[in-house]
C-alpha cells in the first residue's frame, strides 16, 4: 500500500480506507502496468483483480482505437507522459469488458512522484453519454422543425407584403394608404420576430468552449469601415470559457458604440478583482444615462432592433458571466464583463492586469 505522500494530508490507514470504500474505481499503475486496485474497480472492469493487475490500461482494457479514431496504445502513452509533464491529468476513455462491452469512462491521472506512480481514477460515465446523445439529437429534431416553419413563415409574409404593398399602389385614398402603411409597418415587425428566434435558437446549441478573446475582437475590427474606429486592444493570451456565438458579444458592443454612442475611439482590457475578472470595453462616445443602464439589456428596448445587448447577456449567462454598464454620460459607455475564476485563463504565461 502506499505511503501518505500520495495524497496529501491522508495518513497509509486513512488511504487504505478510501481507496478499499470508494465507489470510483481506483487502481496504481507503475510504469504501464497496473499493480494494485480496489473492489470497485473489479466491479467496473467485471474483472477479478488477479485478472487486472499486470496488464497495462490497453492490455485487454481498451479497445483497439478510441472514437477519435488513434490508437490506444499510442494514445495512452502521450496522456502518460502529459500527466508526467503535468502533474496529473483528466481525459475521457473507453474501456472494455470481457464480451466486448464498451463502456465510456472519467478518468483523473495523478502523478505520486516519489512513489513512482500514478494514482488512476475512474468513473463509468457511459449513462451521461447516452444521455447527452439523445439530448442532442432531440435538440437537433425540434431545430429542424422550427427551421422548417421560420423559413415558411418568412415566405408567407413576404408575399403578403407584396400584396399589401401592391394594394396601396391601387389606391389614391388617403386613409387606406394609412391602413397599409401600418400593416408594412407590423409586417416588417413580424419578419424581425421570426429573425430573433432565429438568433436565439443558436444560443446554447454547442457547447462552450476555450476562447481565445483578442480573435474575436481582431474578426469584428476587420469588418469595420478603415477609419471608422479607432481601436486599442491589450488582451494578450486572455482565453474565456463561453458559448461558441461569444464573437456576436463583441459585434454588438462594436455596433452599439458606432450607432447609438456615435464613438470614434473604443478599447478592450482586462482587470482581475477578487471576483474574478473584468473584462472591459470603454468608447468616447455619449455615453448612457443612469436611468437606462439596466434597460439597455432587456429584449425590445432601444432605438433600433432592441435585441443585440439582450442577445450579449443571454450567451455570457450561459457559462456564468454577466455583464453592466458603468459609463458615465458626456464620457463615453464602459461596458463590464464579468468571468468568475475558473471560466478564464491566459494561454500563456499570466500577465500583469491592465488598468481601466
Amino acid at each position: 500500500m502506499p505511503e501518505d505522500h500520495l495524497w496529501a494530508g491522508l495518513s497509509a490507514e486513512d488511504f487504505h480506507q478510501v481507496f478499499t470504500h470508494s465507489a470510483d474505481a481506483i487502481l496504481l499503475l507503475q510504469g504501464d502496468r497496473f499493480v494494485d486496485c480496489n473492489p470497485a474497480a473489479e466491479e467496473l472492469f467485471a474483472r477479478s483483480r488477479a485478472e487486472i493487475l499486470g496488464r497495462s490500461p490497453c492490455d485487454g482494457l481498451s479497445p483497439p482505437l478510441q472514437p477519435s479514431g488513434e490508437s490506444s496504445v499510442e494514445l495512452m502513452r502521450d496522456h502518460l507522459a502529459a500527466a508526467q509533464e503535468m502533474g496529473s491529468l483528466r481525459i475521457e476513455w473507453v474501456h472494455l469488458r470481457p464480451g466486448g462491452e464498451e463502456f465510456t469512462s472519467d478518468v483523473s491521472l495523478n502523478l505520486a512522484e516519489e512513489a513512482g506512480l500514478f494514482l488512476v481514477i475512474i468513473r463509468d460515465i457511459s449513462g451521461l453519454k447516452q444521455a447527452e446523445a439523445a439530448l442532442r439529437q432531440a435538440n437537433q429534431k425540434l431545430n429542424l422543425l422550427a427551421s422548417i416553419t421560420r423559413h415558411d413563415m418568412m415566405n408567407r409574409l413576404t408575399a403578403l407584403g407584396g400584396y399589401v404593398e401592391l394594394s396601396q399602389e391601387m389606391t389614391s385614398d388617403p386613409d387606406l394608404r394609412e391602413i397599409f402603411r401600418k400593416e408594412v409597418v407590423l409586417l416588417g415587425t413580424l419578419s424581425h420576430q421570426v429573425r430573433f428566434a432565429r438568433e436565439y435558437q443558436e444560443i446554447g446549441i454547442r457547447s462552450p468552449s476555450w476562447q481565445r478573446v483578442q480573435d474575436h475582437v481582431d474578426r469584428v475590427m476587420a469588418g469595420i469601415i478603415p477609419g471608422q474606429l479607432d481601436v486599442e486592444s491589450v488582451l494578450y493570451d486572455l482565453e474565456i470559457y463561453a458559448d461558441p456565438l461569444m464573437e456576436k458579444i463583441f459585434h454588438n458592443l462594436v455596433e452599439n458604440a458606432i450607432m447609438h454612442g456615435e464613438a470614434t475611439r473604443i478599447r478592450f482590457g482586462f482587470q482581475e478583482t477578487p471576483d474574478g475578472l473584468l473584462l472591459l470595453c470603454e468608447d468616447n462616445g455619449t455615453g448612457i444615462a443612469e436611468e437606462e443602464k439596466d434597460l439597455i439589456f432587456h429584449r425590445g428596448y432601444g432605438r433600433n432592433t432592441g435585441l443585440g445587448l439582450f442577445l450579449t447577456r443571454e450567451i455570457l449567462a450561459i457559462t456564468g458571466l454577466s455583464i453592466r454598464e458603468t459609463g458615465v454620460v458626456g464620457y463615453g459607455a464602459r461596458f463590464e464583463i464579468l468571468a468568475p475564476r475558473g471560466v478564464y485563463r491566459f494561454h500563456t504565461e499570466p500577465v500583469p492586469p491592465v488598468s481601466p
